[in-house]
């Protein structure tokens, strides 16, 4: 080893003072362990070079995880905020009519949906005055319609939110993903 040092006498200085610096920067460290690793020799294996790398990979993982993570609570509270507005605005009509009017509307706009339906299991249909005086928002179905729907014709115990994937029928419709949701509040 030189007695010399090949850097200027301040930079040493600072380096020594806050060698914390350097260990904080991976950059640096990469270019200082390769530079180690040259000096060695080619027959010459690092295995703790080796371990180095691979815990670096899996911080590199384990942060994109957190990030990741982090987005979701992000999106999760977004959406949670989402839902308390619309049901807010749903809370606030004293009138039915004012009530679908709004969930057709306002409510359907802040869940950013295109359209929203209230289906009442009745023996009445779709073509009764009063149902159609209502609005499109309202429809009324034959009595075991929700069951069926929440089954899919299969026995066992309905789901209280069932979402699944339509296809739209139109041609000339942009392809996207398009679904339908029935939430079943218990009475």
């Amino acid at each position: 080893m030189s007695g010399t040092p090949e850097m200027e006498d301040k930079l040493r200085e600072r380096i020594i003072a806050q060698p914390s610096v350097i260990l904080e920067d991976q950059d640096l460290m990469r270019a200082l362990i390769a530079a180690n690793e040259r000096s060695m020799g080619n027959n010459i294996v690092d295995l703790r070079g080796i371990a180095m790398e691979r815990l670096e990979a899996r911080l590199d993982r384990l942060e994109d995880t957190h990030r990741s993570v982090i987005a979701a609570a992000y999106d999760n509270l977004a959406g949670t905020n989402q839902v308390h507005r619309a049901i807010l605005r749903m809370l606030d009509p004293v009138e039915f009519e004012v009530f679908l009017r709004d969930l057709g509307g306002e409510v359907a706009d802040i869940l950013r949906v295109d359209s929203m339906k209230l289906v009442l299991e009745t023996v009445q249909d779709d073509s009764d005055p009063t149902i159609k005086r209502l609005g499109n928002v309202l429809s009324a179905a034959e009595p075991g319609f929700v069951r069926n729907y929440l089954t899919d014709g299969r026995n066992g115990t309905p789901r209280q939110v069932t979402l699944r994937q339509i296809h739209e029928q139109e041609p000339h419709c942009i392809p996207s993903r398009v679904y339908e949701a029935l939430i079943v509040w218990p009475h």
